[in-house]
C-alpha cells in the first residue's frame, strides 16, 4: 500500500515487513527517514531503544546528516517545538504529545550519554564492524586495517604485471611491453615504463571507459599487439593523407576517444569515421 504524504513529498510503501520510501531530490526523504527512526524509538518506553537500531547509508556525509537531523528533531520534540515532526510521530505512534515529550527528553539524554551506541553509519563501516567482531572466526588478526588506497593497489597491479616479463610462457606479454616501451621512446614520452603503465591503469575505474573495457575482456597480449599495430598503421595513413584528425566534439568527448581507439583496433580497415553525435 502506498501512502501519500500530506507534508513532505516522499511516499512510503508497506512491503511485508519492509517500508519502501520513494522520493525525488528535495521531496522530504530525510524528513521521512528521521520520522520513521523516531517513531521506532519513541513508541518504546525504554529511552535506550535506539541502541537496538542500526541505520545504514551509502556515504559518510549522509550518515552525519542523519545523525544531526535525528538529534535536532528529538531535541525539538523534547522542548515541545517539534512542529510537523511532532504531529507525524504522534500520528504514527498513536501516542499523545504529553507522552511523547517526556520520552523524547529521556531519549535525548540517553543518546548524549551513550553516543557511541547511536548507530547511523555507512554500509562499509557496518561490514567493517561486523568483520572485526568475528575476526577470530575468520582467522584474521585482531588489529587488521582496511586498505582503501587506490593508488597503492594500482602500483601493486603494475608490479605484478612487470614481474611476469621474461618468464617462461610470457613471451607475448614481454613482446607487447617491449613494443610499448619502444613506442614511448618514438613518441618522445616518459621512458619509465612503470610510471606510464600506472597512469594508464588509472583509466580502469573511469565510467566512460567501462564499455570499452567490457569489449576487451578475453583479449590476449597477442591480440593487443596486433591491435596496436593496426592503430599505428591507421595513424600513419591518416598523416599521409594530410587530413589531421581533430579532437572529438563536446557531446562525446570523454567516451569518444575510447570508442575511436576501440573501433580502430577491432577493425582491419583502420581509422573509422567520427561517432555520430546523439
Amino acid at each position: 500500500m502506498l501512502h501519500e504524504d500530506k507534508g513532505p513529498g516522499a511516499q512510503m510503501a508497506d512491503v511485508g515487513t519492509f517500508w519502501v520510501i520513494r522520493a525525488s531530490a528535495g521531496s522530504g526523504k530525510t524528513f521521512r527517514l528521521v520520522q520513521t527512526y523516531l517513531t521506532c524509538c519513541l513508541q518504546q518506553e525504554s529511552p535506550g531503544f535506539f541502541r537496538s537500531i542500526c541505520a545504514l547509508t551509502f556515504t559518510n556525509k549522509a550518515a552525519q546528516e542523519m545523525k544531526e537531523r535525528v538529534l535536532e528533531e528529538v531535541g525539538n520534540l523534547a522542548a515541545g517545538v517539534g512542529g510537523a515532526m511532532e504531529e507525524q510521530v504522534a500520528k504514527a505512534t498513536g501516542l499523545p504529545v504529553e507522552v511523547l515529550r517526556p520520552r523524547a527528553q529521556a531519549m535525548q539524554e540517553h543518546m548524549l550519554h551513550h553516543y557511541e551506541d547511536f548507530a547511523v553509519m555507512t554500509i562499509d563501516s557496518f561490514v567493517h564492524r561486523l568483520v572485526r567482531s568475528f575476526a577470530r572466526d575468520l582467522q584474521l588478526d585482531q588489529g587488521f586495517q582496511m586498505e582503501l588506497d587506490e593508488g597503492r593497489l594500482l602500483e601493486e597491479a603494475v608490479d605484478r604485471l612487470l614481474a611476469r616479463v621474461g618468464r617462461p610462457g610470457e613471451d607475448e606479454l614481454t613482446q607487447l611491453l617491449e613494443s610499448f616501451a619502444i613506442q614511448q621512446v618514438e613518441d618522445e614520452r616518459d621512458t619509465r615504463i612503470r610510471e606510464a603503465l600506472t597512469q594508464h591503469a588509472k583509466l580502469v575505474d573511469k565510467e566512460h571507459m567501462q564499455p570499452v573495457l567490457k569489449e576487451l575482456r578475453g583479449w590476449t597480449p597477442k591480440d593487443f599487439e596486433a591491435a596496436r599495430k593496426r592503430l599505428q598503421n591507421a595513424a600513419k595513413r591518416r598523416r599521409k593523407s594530410k587530413r589531421p584528425f581533430s579532437p572529438p566534439s563536446k557531446p562525446w568527448s570523454k567516451r569518444g576517444w575510447g570508442l575511436v581507439i576501440f573501433r580502430v583496433v577491432t577493425s582491419p580497415n583502420g581509422w573509422p569515421n567520427a561517432p555520430r553525435e546523439t
